[in-house]
């Protein structure tokens, strides 16, 4: 990789880590996102009301510096003027004595056509016909106004909604062309959740002191973005990884997951673009993780294709997962007891299972390591199970561990 390249990455990853630190529980979010815009492409979060999916689009947008950004929230009533019209003026001209014609003219500066990063919030809640307008805008960055093609400088659209698109409206074209999608979850760790209320006690003391509520650090320019774009089509693409894309859809088909030729023919780029936010010149099979974020239609088919390509990506890893979720109910039940005797029995077995579980994610992180595969998930499930092993601990035998 070229200096120009080394520096975007740099300015990129730190934006990565300064969001990472801010929107808790938001890591995948952040890397679809990212991944998005790395790749000129768009993407859909998806997830009940209240879990900040705006936000987390809105600082990523923020700290792209020159880039313009637009926002709507959409709804039934929602027309194609109140996203891509900002004004609408009228011109007279003569046409002889007496006669005058009158041409009303469309300005789209300050709204989606004329916007680098676009937000559409509750995207499914539009009418099916209004939402169909934006084909041509998000596949090939145009949009009709005054009788003539406009080119728009759109970077990524992103979409954020509680709910799918409904069948019956039609909308199935323009869901495909959302490459990257995410499901958002509540955040679930205790000591996150400590963690997110002292941010916004933190938050608002800024606020009140005449502060910014989320001070931006960490930036990256349109033009060094525009070199990262450029740089993802450079990354190498070893006929193996041709291959093994192969292998992954015969294996996704065997368990029930169909892909259509669109987005099978955009997966490469979603490799070459992990990779180079990995820092690597060279796609590997490391990657595939990547994929989770764009081979799933149903939310309920995540756990299928994500166990798929940890088969292909790091089946260490997969083990790992395999081994925390066989702890998950014993402990959730020596939580949940609340009778002497019973309490006892339940954390009895929960302590058991958690100290052979880890001792099994420890033998799983050395034989990653002397693979060189990466140990990061194994770390937090580590850690994980830790956590649980304290509560278990407290709860049950009244042990501060």
């Amino acid at each position: 990789m070229n200096a120009s390249v080394n520096v975007a990455i740099g300015k990129l990853v730190a934006v990565w880590r300064e969001l990472d630190s801010i929107a808790i529980e938001r890591g995948r979010e952040l890397k679809a996102i990212l991944l998005a815009v790395l790749t000129r492409q768009h993407c859909f979060l998806f997830g009940v009301p209240g879990l900040a999916k705006s936000m987390v689009l809105r600082m990523v947008a923020e700290r792209i510096l020159g880039a313009r950004y637009f926002e709507a929230l959409i709804g039934k009533e929602t027309t194609a003027d109140e996203l891509f019209v900002s004004e609408t003026r009228f011109e007279e001209t003569e046409q002889g004595p007496g006669k005058k014609s009158v041409r009303f003219i469309n300005e789209t500066e300050g709204k989606s056509a004329g916007a680098h990063f676009v937000l559409w919030d509750e995207i499914f809640k539009g009418a099916g016909t209004l939402l169909n307008t934006g084909l041509a805008f998000l596949n090939e960055r145009l949009f009709h106004v005054n009788g003539k093609a406009q080119k728009c400088p759109l970077v990524s659209l992103f979409a954020a909604s509680n709910e799918l698109p409904d069948p019956e409206d039609g909308l199935a074209a323009l869901y495909d062309r959302i490459l990257f999608r995410v499901q958002s979850q509540p955040i679930a760790e205790r000591q996150h959740r400590i963690d997110f209320t002292v941010a916004q006690v933190e938050k608002r003391k800024r606020v009140a002191m005449g502060g910014e509520a989320m001070p931006v650090t960490a930036t990256i320019s349109l033009d060094e973005l525009a070199t990262l774009q450029r740089a993802v089509a450079m990354v190498e693409f070893p006929y193996s990884i041709h291959e093994k894309l192969f292998e992954l859809f015969v294996k996704l088909g065997e368990e029930g997951q169909t892909m259509f030729d669109r987005r099978y023919g955009r997966l490469p780029l979603v490799l070459q673009a992990n990779a180079l936010l990995d820092g690597r010149d060279t796609v590997t099979v490391l990657d595939f993780v990547a994929l989770e974020y764009v081979l799933w239609d149903d939310p309920k088919d995540q756990a299928t294709v994500r166990k798929v390509l940890l088969e292909f990506a790091n089946p260490l890893e997969n083990e790992a997962l395999r081994c925390a979720d066989a702890v998950a109910d014993a402990v959730k039940n020596a939580l949940a007891a609340t009778d002497g005797p019973a309490k006892s029995r339940a954390g009895t077995e929960a302590s058991s299972k958690l100290k052979s579980a880890l001792a099994e994610l420890n033998r799983l992180k050395t034989e990653a390591t002397a693979q060189a595969l990466p140990t990061v998930r194994i770390e937090e499930l580590t850690t994980k199970l830790k956590t649980h092993q304290k509560q278990v601990l407290k709860q049950c035998f009244g042990i501060d561990a």
